[in-house]
């Protein structure tokens, strides 16, 4: 009967541990295993014996005793699967911070935290707005275990829809931060109907969330058994969406900066970059273009090398202007090139700030207004002279004055 309620994995290591007490080998008997309870489940035990021996010292009677240590087990053994998580997680922060692309990483990242937790199914969806404004998501990255169906090529999970017939339920829970976990028997039957074909038995799943907003999910199914998933097991899998939440936002942030880099160094306009002393931090090709030093010879420079004999007298006070915070957005005056020639520039100032809100400098906008200033002037001019012309040929034809004194009239007010 004993051998019938013993675990079959730990049958073995049970009798051998009985002999060797008997045997002499081990001075007590005392072993943890897993023995079948009357309702069928396995609960983990911890057996303690003595054997009473007759006078020849032959074993005769095994008296015992059975402590039930099932919470014990579970908590060491879901304290293990939520450090292998986590070692999981580290190796996944320092794979997306070794690339610009957290993509490459992801199938690498999703097999660890497969292993780690010991499942059948990893896998990512990804929300995206339809054209009507809908809500909808769709599988772009997974791993699965030996022997377990992939989805990802699966139609149908390339577009799932957050609906009251698809998966709307979710909608709150996701959107709170929350974890939604179950088994396949107890979900509404328009889940069940897609979940199902995937084989799935069990499921955990976690939001993620990208600069404050929800982006999308990571999933874990297990397709062989049905399985609750422990508080310490999702408190590590939080981190593992968080990590890669993370890793998301920073591609987009080096996205968004490659972007205004592209901009910054193709623009015709002079973009320059000084901090609050004074001195240049950055200096774009149209810089190079505009002032005639290239960026080698003005980083580090003080913006001084820019400024004429006006600008220079004033410069302290602007500089302790734009430390407060209090600066033009945007007005026209001169400035110096390298072979000492005055340039008219427009000028527009923006704040630079640390991620704080600390402001630690400014970025300005130069663009050369030396051909708008010279059109502007030729049509002050034309606009003189037509005014001139109108005047003397209203006073010759009124009879007031003959040609040549209109003629003179002109020639004055040209100057």
């Amino acid at each position: 009967e004993w051998k019938k309620r013993v675990h079959p994995d730990d049958l073995e290591a049970a009798r051998a541990a009985i002999q060797a007490y008997l045997s002499g080998e081990r001075p007590t008997y005392e072993i943890e295993h897993r023995l079948r309870h009357k309702d069928g489940s396995y609960r983990w035990i911890c057996a303690r014996g003595v054997v009473a021996r007759d006078e020849d010292g032959r074993p005769i009677r095994f008296v015992g005793s059975h402590a039930d240590i099932t919470e014990r087990k579970t908590i060491e053994h879901d304290l293990l699967r939520r450090d292998a998580i986590f070692a999981a997680v580290t190796y996944a922060a320092e794979r997306f911070l070794g690339t610009a692309t957290w993509e490459e990483r992801v199938p690498d990242v999703l097999a660890r935290l497969g292993h780690a937790m010991d499942v059948s199914r990893v896998y990512v969806f990804e929300n995206y707005r339809a054209d009507d404004g809908a809500l909808w998501t769709t599988n772009t990255h997974e791993w699965v275990a030996p022997g377990v169906t992939s989805q990802i090529d699966d139609p149908r999970y390339h577009a799932l829809a957050y609906d009251p017939d698809g998966f709307g339920r979710f909608l709150d829970i996701f959107q709170r931060g929350e974890t939604a976990q179950g088994h396949i028997r107890d979900v509404p039957h328009g889940e069940r109907v897609v979940i199902e074909a995937k084989g799935t038995r069990s499921y955990v799943l976690v939001p993620i969330f990208v600069d404050g907003a929800w982006w999308g999910i990571i999933g874990f199914d297990e397709c062989t058994r049905e399985r609750d998933f422990s508080e310490l097991e999702c408190d590590a899998l939080r981190a593992a969406a968080d990590t890669l939440g993370a890793a998301i936002g920073r591609a987009r942030a080096g996205q968004a900066a490659a972007r205004l880099a592209a901009i910054v160094e193709s623009s015709d306009d002079a973009i320059i970059g000084m901090a609050l002393n004074g001195v240049i931090t950055s200096w774009n090709p149209g810089a190079e273009r505009l002032f005639g030093y290239t960026t080698a010879e003005a980083l580090g420079q003080s913006i001084a090398i820019l400024l004429p004999p006006v600008g220079l007298a004033r410069m302290p006070a602007a500089l302790a202007q734009i430390a407060r915070g209090d600066y033009y957005a945007l007005y026209e005056t001169e400035r110096l090139r390298k072979d000492g020639s005055h340039v008219a520039v427009s000028v527009s100032i923006s704040p630079v700030r640390d991620v704080s809100g600390n402001l630690i400098g400014t970025s300005s906008i130069y663009r050369d207004v030396t051909e708008r200033r010279r059109i502007e002037q030729d049509l002050h001019r034309r606009d003189a002279i037509f005014a001139a012309v109108t005047f003397a040929a209203e006073q010759f034809l009124r009879g007031g004055t003959t040609w040549e004194d209109a003629a003179e009239v002109v020639l004055a007010r040209l100057g």
